[in-house]
């Protein structure tokens, strides 16, 4: 029988799991945040996450889904998001000075004003705004 989560009815199992991680992800991400720690944060799924103005530095994002999250105004100094999904995310001002993009997907993604780091790697971004600051 299917189980009722949240108004939505879920019919596999592939979605169950998914749901389990993405609910122990959202709880680490709350725990780093209060502890202020740099937490390994790889392989997260975070579509359409909010981190607005958030300290994040040297977290690793490496191999997260984080299309069309958004970091705005966020310290990513010393982030590592190798071989992330940032497809449409929002990543203005965000300070990403030192971080590691090496094979992240940036696709449409919003960058205007935000610091990069001075090496990009095997970055994909198609449609990526570069306006703002240098």
């Amino acid at each position: 029988t299917p189980v009722l989560l949240s108004g939505q009815v879920a019919h596999d199992a592939d979605y169950l799991l998914l749901l389990r991680e993405s609910m122990f992800w959202h709880l680490h991400a709350l725990a780093a945040h209060i502890w202020k720690l740099s937490p390994d944060m790889s392989r997260a799924y975070f579509p359409c996450e909010t981190f607005t103005k958030k300290s994040m530095k040297g977290v690793n994002f490496s191999y997260s889904v984080l299309t069309e999250a958004r970091f705005e105004e966020c310290d990513l100094e010393y982030a590592i998001f190798v071989q992330a999904d940032l497809a449409g995310a929002n990543l203005r001002d965000a300070n990403m000075e030192n971080a590691n993009l090496t094979g992240a997907d940036l696709t449409a993604a919003d960058i205007r004003g935000t610091t990069l780091p001075t090496k990009l790697s095997n970055v994909k971004i198609p449609s990526t705004d570069f306006s703002g600051k240098d």
